[in-house]
């Protein structure tokens, strides 16, 4: 656990079912499945999300591989870069 508690951070999300892209702030002690449905109920979202997952694109810029992420894990484990926009 981070010294003084959980950290907010911002990440912006292209939610790909509304084709708008949204700044969200989470806590990065929240489970990603758990940032899965936030974002559902704050963008309106009435479909099931079992099937939908957070996707981190190839970061041009450091050479990092796209990838999905791990829906059992916490925010904290994953380093955004907040020029990136990570999909769901």
């Amino acid at each position: 656990m981070s010294i003084g508690g959980p950290k907010t951070i911002t990440v912006k999300i292209f939610v790909q079912l509304t084709g708008l892209t949204k700044s969200f702030q989470f806590q990065d002690n929240m489970k990603i499945e758990e940032i899965i449905n936030e974002i559902r109920e704050k963008s309106n979202l009435q479909v099931d999300t079992n099937d939908h997952g957070l996707f981190i694109p190839l970061n041009v810029n450091t050479g990092k591989k796209p990838h999905w992420l791990d829906k059992k894990r916490m925010l904290r484990h994953y380093q955004f870069d907040p020029a990136n926009v990570v999909s769901s």
